[in-house]
């Protein structure tokens, strides 16, 4: 596909992910991410706003979760991967575990799939140009 990230530029990203995020764990001396996630929580006493967590996913581990763009010269913030594993992590483990019980929760951003893409289209919540339509309604 056209503009599509060729598997060579993918492998070599997801090695430069495996190796910030292993060598970030090795020196802040935690065992495995999940090990980090919770020494994070910890470390809040008991104040769980997600956006910590989100923030510190992000400054911890900046090449896999700092996915800011710039618009007009300005920076735009979104954090969406860091949101989407916060996310899971709550609605996994808030039922069980109080550290994961974020008062914010429910402000991270949502998983967004193709179904809910189509069904948001289907009921006219989103509209698209006559072009786009084509492409969708063609299989493309």
């Amino acid at each position: 596909r056209l503009g599509a990230e060729s598997l060579e530029d993918f492998a070599v990203s997801l090695a430069r992910v495996c190796n910030e995020v292993g060598q970030e764990l090795e020196r802040r001396g935690h065992s495995s991410v999940g090990a980090f996630v919770v020494a994070t929580l910890d470390s809040y006493h008991g104040h769980q706003p997600a956006a910590h967590l989100v923030r510190a996913l992000v400054d911890t581990f900046p090449f896999t979760f700092d996915d800011r763009h710039m618009l007009c010269g300005q920076p735009i913030y979104l954090y969406k991967k860091a949101q989407l594993v916060v996310g899971e992590l709550y609605h996994r483990f808030r039922g069980q575990d109080p550290r994961f019980a974020f008062e914010d929760g429910d402000a991270l951003t949502a998983f967004i799939d193709n179904v809910i893409c189509a069904v948001l289209r289907r009921y006219n919540a989103v509209c698209v140009s006559t072009s786009l339509k084509a492409t969708i309604e063609q299989h493309k």
